[in-house]
């Protein structure tokens, strides 16, 4: 008898220690916790299509995060991620995009933009988060494709206390409008946009406990 019960309790066992639903129970945690936005991070995009000089461009990135900040009412994370209040710091963004190398910043071939999950891991662990605890929301910006008209960016949720992604998915966004800063703000207003919609919901179904 005892043979016959073991097996499936061992199919039990392992099933529930699964990788995959380690990380679906990180990802719940995104849904009753609450959350930090970080900013947008630069640190590893690449840009295309662009005449502004390098250093210029890099001077727009802080403006961007603090566009998004003095226009709250417009980049509303409370009505996207469902939650009463959304703080932000802005210190661990604004000190990685410090360390961007202009002469790497603006490439000729798409190609070179591409980023991987590892790539946005890397860039978390360099996060200086000050001993900071609970879920922190990142932008890590990809790409700003001026010829393929897009803004490719890694929305990403983390864990503050260990700089444990708990969730990363690649999206993009239209840029719009007058001048560097408000074009390449534009792609993260209708990302913004896509979470409230559509996206939030989506995660909330797959991953909610």
């Amino acid at each position: 008898m005892k043979s016959k019960h073991f097996f499936p309790f061992f199919l039990l066992l392992a099933f529930a220690i699964h990788p995959n639903n380690v990380g679906a129970q990180d990802a719940s945690r995104i849904f009753n916790e609450d959350i930090t936005w970080l900013g947008v991070d630069y640190s590893k995009v690449t840009v295309l299509g662009e005449t502004a000089s390098p250093i210029q461009i890099i001077d727009y990135f802080d403006k961007i995060n603090t566009l998004i900040i003095s226009e709250s009412e417009k980049y509303n994370f409370r009505l996207a991620l469902n939650k009463m209040e959304v703080p932000y710091d802005l210190g661990p963004v604004t000190k990685a995009n410090a360390g961007i190398n202009p002469d790497e910043l603006v490439s000729m071939s798409s190609k070179s933009a591409a980023l991987t999950k590892e790539d946005v891991e890397a860039a978390v662990r360099n996060y200086d988060l000050k001993g900071q605890k609970g879920i922190g929301l990142v932008f890590v910006m990809e790409a700003l494709d001026k010829p393929g008209g897009n803004g490719h960016m890694w929305v990403t949720f983390l864990d503050m206390a260990t700089k444990k992604v708990l969730l990363t998915e690649r999206m993009s966004g239209k840029p719009g409008g007058f001048g560097f800063r408000n074009y390449w703000a534009r792609p993260i207003y209708n990302v913004l946009q896509d979470i409230q919609k559509t996206r939030y919901e989506q995660w909330k179904r797959k991953y909610k406990d």
